[in-house]
């Protein structure tokens, strides 16, 4: 039943009307009430921190950004511009809101912690004229978002740095995003991805880590196709992907399955069954690379 019912909602989504309706729901919206703490540290600080961790912030200054897939919302812009960047630009195949209420009221509540926390980001956001109330539309100069996918996005040498915080996973064509990226990227430049690589959506409570490897690859696409469901690239896929496009990469494990209980490997999906354990049991990693 449950395949049924993930099949079904596919297969709606082949529906213009439908399509249409969904796209202009939130996504990643906080979708009730005043941003919370946590709420801001999965939005915000833990991006910022991801990447300023992988390549020190003193690389942030005078540096011109691409995120990609922000989805409905660009608080972590609003770090990046307070430590020092020049420029941002936010590629998405389908932008949120990224001005709408539910942005500015992360937008204010990010600027008003920062206060608190990070008091000298504070005061550069000041120093800058920059006004959660206003951003972004107020700051053409500064940030501008770019709708279209990565795998599309023909620009070159536009970057410095790259970043996508758990979107690589959803990523359909993984070499064009890898090609892409480094395309993008100046001389010298450097991209950050941090990859989920953990089941999602209906799979996320299964007993059993491994269970949603179990779909062959043709009823995943079936029950996922058009609703963005993840790619389900192992560890060592994503790194050969990122290798071939030109980057050199420095890969870090950073969480891996608990109790990792591998099935019999006939049970898996074919392509599957021969992959190493250790790529398997990955749970999160981040890829720093580098453009030689």
């Amino acid at each position: 039943m449950l395949i049924v019912d993930q099949i079904a909602r596919n297969v709606l989504m082949s529906v213009p009307a439908v399509a249409r309706w969904r796209s202009r729901r939130g996504r990643t919206s906080v979708v009730c009430g005043a941003p919370t703490p946590d709420d801001l540290g999965y939005h915000a600080y833990d991006v910022f921190d991801t990447v300023v961790g992988s390549i020190g912030v003193e690389r942030l200054k005078g540096a011109r950004v691409v995120e990609i897939g922000p989805g409905d919302h660009a608080p972590v812009a609003l770090m990046f511009l307070a430590a020092g960047a020049e420029r941002y630009w936010c590629v998405d195949r389908f932008p949120g809101d990224v001005a709408g209420p539910a942005a500015k009221q992360l937008y204010e509540a990010l600027c008003a912690d920062l206060a608190e926390r990070r008091p000298a980001l504070a005061g550069a956001l000041r120093r800058r004229g920059i006004e959660a109330e206003r951003f972004p539309e107020g700051y053409p100069e500064l940030f501008e978002v770019l709708p279209c996918a990565i795998e599309e996005l023909e620009r070159r040498g536009l970057a410095d740095i790259l970043f996508s915080y758990n979107v690589l996973e959803h990523v359909s064509d993984v070499a064009a995003f890898a090609r892409n990226s480094f395309g993008l990227l100046r001389p010298a430049g450097v991209a950050v991805h941090r990859v989920d690589f953990d089941a999602h959506d209906v799979w996320l409570d299964r007993d059993d880590p491994s269970d949603w490897l179990a779909i062959p690859d043709v009823l995943w696409g079936w029950m996922g196709s058009r609703r963005g469901a993840p790619n389900r690239l192992r560890f060592h896929e994503v790194q050969e992907h990122l290798e071939a496009a030109g980057f050199r990469v420095e890969s870090h494990v950073l969480d891996r399955f608990d109790a990792w209980r591998m099935r019999d490997r006939p049970s898996l999906a074919r392509r599957f069954r021969n992959m190493p354990e250790a790529s398997l049991a990955v749970r999160t990693a981040c890829f720093v690379c580098s453009v030689p």
